[in-house]
């Protein structure tokens, strides 16, 4: 539950109960680590109504090796990611740095997603832009990590990062919040790309965490 929560930077009780217990009740296990002595995770508010999400306290950070201490604040960023991944219908794992060497032997730039796909593993490297991040700078991230992992061709890389590409095995995915916003910046996206000579580009996409209606996402975990 700890690693689940350090993972995204935050989780809300409807998740943890679903991924980390099995539908079962977590309720007396989040209250023991919210208040023992040194307590590992906390509630923060932030959200509509009465809504508060799970994070690490500094302890419970140190308490998992490796994991550095994030704010305890939920950005409008991590909220995104934690909804495309675990709320969006589709289970997707975000990776740690290291964890992608297992896929290429050496880190790529950028975050990025796994997900199951047709029988074998998809990655997704994601642009987090922030609620008032202009569409043409959403535009030009995404042209840009695509030219960045285009570029990642020497022997640091096995298998080559392109030929996912290619493949369609690694997508290159804006997330934003919305579904409207996703619909408006993919038709000027592919404006953009037209004359981008890549098979890639046909992965290229934005997509919505619908982090906007995060009540009825959490509404259809419980049982």
């Amino acid at each position: 539950m700890l690693r689940h929560i350090a993972r995204y930077g935050l989780s809300f009780t409807e998740v943890v109960e679903h991924i980390c217990f099995g539908g079962r009740s977590a309720r007396k296990t989040i209250q023991a680590l919210c208040n023992d002595d040194t307590p590992l995770a906390s509630k923060v508010g932030g959200f509509k109504g009465r809504r508060q999400a799970l994070v690490l306290t500094e302890a419970g950070s140190r308490s998992i090796a490796g994991n550095a201490y994030r704010s305890q604040q939920p950005s409008h960023q991590r909220i995104n990611l934690f909804a495309f991944c675990c709320l969006a219908g589709k289970r997707r794992i975000r990776l740690e740095p290291e964890e992608i060497k297992q896929f290429f032997g050496s880190p790529l730039p950028g975050r990025h997603l796994v997900m199951q796909c047709s029988g074998d593993y998809c990655l997704h490297s994601v642009c987090l832009p922030g609620a008032s991040t202009k569409d043409a700078t959403i535009l030009e991230k995404i042209e840009s990590r695509l030219g960045e992992l285009i570029e990642c061709d020497d022997s640091a890389w096995t298998p080559r990062p392109e030929d996912w590409l290619a493949a369609g095995r690694l997508r290159v995915t804006a997330i934003v919040e919305t579904r409207q916003k996703a619909q408006r910046l993919n038709k000027a996206l592919r404006n953009r790309l037209r004359n981008y000579d890549h098979p890639a580009v046909g992965y290229c996409s934005v997509a919505a965490a619908r982090s906007n209606q995060l009540e009825e996402l959490l509404g259809e975990l419980r049982p």
